[in-house]
């Protein structure tokens, strides 16, 4: 198998905020899910699940260099 067919991990939102180390809370993540705000998450089965990528792109896309340059949602 390849990086291409290789399926990518998909966490739940329990495990969404595990990955946060906790510093984002569930509600959190609900919140932003009805806002269209926060990480791509694809709902499967009635379940929310959030492919690893995104969170690893939602992270990079939260750093800044300097509170100049943060721009609130």
């Amino acid at each position: 198998m390849n990086a291409e067919t290789t399926p990518q991990r998909l966490l739940s939102t329990k495990e969404a905020v595990d990955y946060f180390d906790g510093k984002i809370k569930r509600q959190t993540l609900n919140n932003w899910r009805t806002q269209g705000r926060g990480p791509k998450f694809l709902r499967i089965g009635g379940k929310v699940l959030y492919p690893i990528d995104e969170l690893d792109r939602f992270k990079s896309d939260s750093l800044y260099s300097s509170t100049s340059n943060y721009k609130p949602n």
